[in-house]
């Protein structure tokens, strides 16, 4: 490199990351494990703030290493001793600032440590609540309050309005050090920063229902928290699993994985590319014949309205059913009798009759469990359901009951309540 400015070095360097960062896309396997944790300090990208970056950011000082996009750990636009001074930090968990990428790409510097949190969905609640940091939250949201069985602690707490329209006198009444709220609902970031400005309250943005960030939000917020140890447990637990299928499924070829026509809440609107259902499908080994058919355009975006005759010709294996979260469902339910009634409603459709799904009663409703952490057990139902044979030894109730009592220390027993899948599956 003798003979080249600083600025062209640095030009060389992003351009070769940027081809090692396309390949690594492209060969590496679909896992949940694939994420870049996007903090300020994960100077060598490993997804792991620790000693190795303070090697790699003195590389980067010496110019034998390339500069990455958190080389710059201080966030202060130059890489420098400093920086390197602020990985220690955070290994040690003394920084007094913590930079990150939230879920809509804003970077955003928190000041730490953070003692106090008010969040704005029941996803972050439970996330929170994984990394057993309920203690620090100090307002919730109405949907949050609502779940005063699945959250019973964190329901009981002060409300500061919802996603979409925050009760920004309560917030400030509250003076968190952190609002967290979703990536996709209600105000933007930018906003809520506008209307909290001058009250030291920083706004972050975290979904915690996509299946392809949830690691890396877990992770993050682990650092947020300083609950590393708690995050990193919990994603060998939820990773674990995932990689399980991924493996199995890998060995099945394309054209032998079954047809699925998965449903949204109205009768003939799929869920396509885009959803988090799609996602899921093809994480448990399915193939969603709306996606493969890329029936996603004009106005109807990833849930588009489909024609039963279509739906007829296309002869799925397997039908999902996703109802509306008006039916009686999930852990504060016992009663699966509306779950039953939509199961035969879709049995009974006479367009369906000669569909291989309904033929073979292979139509299954989920519902409750396409949120939060626990979203994974999801695709643990769907694997079971698109290969018996394969997953026999997998029970996704029993998974699902270790989530809640080792991760929610949750006084709750799976058997005799809650109403999550239909028909209930039998396992050995």
């Amino acid at each position: 490199m003798v003979g080249l400015t600083d600025d062209t070095w640095k030009s060389f360097a992003f351009f070769f990351l940027a081809l090692l960062a396309a390949y690594a896309l492209i060969s590496a396997p679909s896992v949940a494990s694939d994420f870049t944790l996007n903090i300020f300090g994960n100077a060598n990208m490993d997804d792991i703030i620790d000693e190795k970056d303070t090697a790699y950011v003195e590389g980067v000082i010496d110019k034998t290493n390339a500069p990455t996009n958190f080389s710059d750990a201080n966030h202060d636009g130059k890489i420098d001793e400093n920086d390197i001074s602020q990985i220690e930090q955070i290994i040690a968990g003394e920084e007094n600032e913590l930079t990150i990428v939230d879920a809509m790409e804003n970077i955003v510097t928190v000041k730490m440590p953070v003692e106090e949190v008010s969040i704005l969905s029941a996803m972050t609640a439970e996330a929170i609540q994984v990394l057993n940091a309920e203690d620090m939250v100090v307002g919730i949201d109405e949907s949050t309050a609502r779940e005063n069985v699945f959250l019973p602690d964190l329901s009981k707490l002060p409300t500061i309005g919802s996603s979409s329209e925050p009760d920004i006198e309560s917030i400030i009444n509250l003076n968190p050090d952190l609002v967290i709220c979703t990536g996709s609902i209600g105000p933007s970031a930018d906003e809520l920063d506008d209307k909290l400005d001058g009250t030291n309250i920083t706004v972050v943005r975290m979904d915690f229902y996509k299946d392809e960030s949830m690691s890396e939000e877990i992770e993050k917020l682990g650092y947020l928290l300083n609950k590393k140890a708690e995050a990193k447990e919990f994603i060998v637990f939820y990773e674990g699993y995932l990689k399980l299928i991924l493996e199995r499924i890998n060995e099945i070829s394309g054209d032998e994985l079954p047809k699925v026509y998965m449903e949204s809440h109205n009768d003939y609107t799929a869920h396509s590319k885009g959803t988090g259902f799609n996602t899921r499908c093809s994480m448990a080994g399915g193939r969603n014949i709306v996606a493969e058919a890329n029936l996603t355009g004009g106005s109807a975006g990833s849930y588009p309205v489909v024609d039963p005759e279509w739906v007829m010709e296309q002869n799925p294996d397997i039908i999902i059913k996703n109802p509306s979260k008006k039916v009686i469902s999930g852990y504060g339910a016992d009663d699966s009798s509306e779950m039953d009634a939509i199961w035969n409603s879709v049995k009974k459709r006479p367009e369906l009759a000669n569909v291989s799904a309904v033929k073979n009663d292979k139509i299954f409703i989920i519902a409750a469990i396409s949120g939060g952490p626990k979203v994974f057990v999801c695709t643990l139902y769907m694997a079971k359901w698109f290969h018996p044979d394969l997953f026999e030894d997998l029970n996704p109730e029993a998974v699902h009951q270790e989530y809640l009592s080792r991760f929610l220390r949750l006084n709750y027993d799976l058997h005799e309540h809650g109403v999550f899948v239909y028909p209930p599956l039998e396992v050995s």
